[in-house]
């Protein structure tokens, strides 16, 4: 397996270089050259990146594949397929891409051909949607179900709610989808009191089934459940998808109620696998067949095309130039289309989950910057609240613009000129805006100014059709493992999240204030024991 350290590679040396030529350009210069959007977007399944606001020329792109050809990057993509263990921490594949694959290509771990069960559990969701929707299922009263609540934290919730409401378009108008994934028990008794409990399914999407947040809000459904339709209630209104079926059967799960996800499959990644059945039941097995079949056609362009002409490697080198080279440190994702909200929640765990490492695959410390910091919320939103910081501020911040070009909604117009104009003004500045008055001069008006010359990227959807969303949600997946690979890093671990489930657990089973670990500091062990106190007294009222 090809390991690496990006800044002991020759092109390295060549992209600092370049970097000293272009650092004091000003990005409105490159605009000289009219073709330089037509040079700096590409297009594949009804997607559009242009790269043209950013801090590259066609020089930089250059040295870029030359740099992504030295530490072979085609090698990557080809293990990434054929299901080697790119995972090196936990000696697993990578291998959500399978799950969406539309050929009939075979993929093995561990010598065993997987490809049959990914079928298998497709066509349990797909059978399930369909019963559910026809009313061939129906709740232990016989009350058709109208609502689907689906128990689960990090990836379990945030790839399927952001996909289930960027189709908000294509949902199925008698059933409605809640997603729950804080422990706060007000939340939780909300979300009951609004759920009737003979028209209401819960699904426990925990790959380990042992997430505290995940089981602790499934222990309180499943009272709920209980109290409201009897003991044996639970094999009509309460369903896993899990890894670990038989901890969800001692839960209470009937056995042909667990929908099964395997551990090769790390949960930012997951919603193509049955942690996405509530997008198959909010909208249709249809439009959950249409999602996959968007990103699979996402995944060939990512494996077939050369690294020219491909979208996942062109973004992924332009991230790497961006944090790497020009210090940007933090991403804003601002999506022009209210339905794609949910994207920004989603990315975050996606991109700083995968790429938020301090280790090398070598084991060495990294010498450059990994995941950038990644925030945002829908773009006229962000017009109102922290667009200021980045017109005005010296923060150094990269925007990524998420726009639709489909006409239907009324607004659309307004839409796509709010974007097209703070994505310029980012770029070119307030100069050529700001005209001085005969009572006033330039210099006094130097409050108004913004300086310009600030990094952003444009991708536009043709429309908001499950198949370009799909390829939309894939690109980003794909992207984000190509970020992972140029800096060396494993994109499949999450040794930072498990340390923190670890002491957090360790906490909780010492209620007595006696501690497996004495490495655990005073402040913390201090607080605990204060709250203890609290919780005791309480009590005692």
């Amino acid at each position: 397996m090809n390991y690496h350290d990006p800044t002991l590679t020759r092109n390295w040396d060549n992209l600092k270089k370049h970097h000293k030529k272009i650092k004091d350009s000003k990005l409105k210069d490159f605009f000289k050259d009219q073709n330089r959007f037509n040079d700096l977007s590409w297009s594949a399944n009804g997607l559009t990146v242009d790269l043209s606001k950013n801090f590259i020329n066609l020089d930089t792109l250059g040295i870029l594949y030359d740099f992504a050809k030295e530490i072979d990057l085609e090698s990557f993509r080809s293990n990434f397929f054929s299901g080697e263990k790119i995972n090196n921490t936990e000696d697993r594949p990578a291998l959500f891409h399978a799950l969406r694959d539309r050929s009939s290509r075979a993929y093995f771990v561990d010598e065993e051909d997987i490809s049959l069960k990914i079928k298998k559990a497709l066509d349990k969701i797909i059978h399930f949607s369909n019963n559910l929707h026809s009313n061939t299922f129906l709740g232990l009263t016989g009350k058709p179900i109208k609502q689907i609540v689906n128990i689960g934290i990090g990836g379990s919730k945030l790839g399927p709610q952001a996909m289930l409401t960027a189709l908000e378009d294509f949902k199925n108008d008698n059933v409605k989808v809640d997603f729950i994934s804080e422990i706060n028990t007000q939340t939780i008794n909300n979300l009951l009191n609004n759920c009737d409990p003979e028209a209401t399914i819960f699904f426990i999407c925990s790959k380990s089934f042992t997430t505290k947040e995940t089981i602790y809000i499934s222990r309180i459904v499943k009272s709920w459940i209980k109290s409201n339709l009897g003991k044996n209630s639970l094999r009509k209104h309460l369903f896993a998808v899990t890894s670990n079926s038989s901890e969800a059967i001692k839960f209470g799960v009937d056995e042909e109620n667990i929908f099964p996800i395997w551990d090769w499959v790390n949960g930012r990644f997951s919603l193509w696998s049955s942690i996405g059945i509530s997008i198959a039941l909010g909208c249709s097995s249809k439009v959950f067949e249409e999602i996959l079949y968007g990103a699979f056609l996402m995944d060939r362009h990512f494996e077939n095309k050369p690294l020219q002409e491909n979208l996942p490697v062109v973004m992924g080198l332009a991230d790497f130039w961006n944090v790497s080279f020009l210090n940007y440190d933090s991403f804003v994702i601002l999506p022009y289309e209210y339905k794609l909200r949910n994207i920004p929640d989603h990315l975050q765990q996606l991109v700083m989950e995968s790429n938020g490492k301090g280790v090398l695959k070598t084991g060495e410390s990294v010498k450059t910057g990994t995941s950038p910091l990644v925030f945002g919320c829908s773009g006229i939103e962000s017009q109102h609240s922290f667009m200021q910081l980045l017109h005005q501020s010296p923060k150094s911040v990269h925007s990524e613009i998420i726009l639709s070009m489909d006409p239907t909604d009324m607004a659309q117009d307004h839409i796509v000129a709010s974007a097209l104009a703070q994505s310029s003004i980012l770029m070119s500045g307030s100069g050529a805006y700001i005209v001085p008055s005969a009572e006033k001069d330039k210099s006094s008006l130097s409050h108004q100014y913004c300086r310009g010359n600030r990094s952003n990227s444009i991708i536009l959807l043709d429309k908001l059709s499950p198949t370009i969303v799909g390829s939309l949600f894939a690109l980003f997946e794909l992207r984000t493992c190509v970020q992972g690979f140029l800096w060396g890093i494993n994109s499949f671990d999450q040794w930072g999240v498990e340390l923190g489930k670890n002491l957090m657990a360790n906490l909780l089973d010492n209620s007595e204030s006696t501690y497996h670990n004495n490495c655990i500091d005073s402040s913390t062990i201090s607080i605990w024991k204060k709250y203890l106190k609290n919780k005791a007294n309480n009590n005692e009222n």
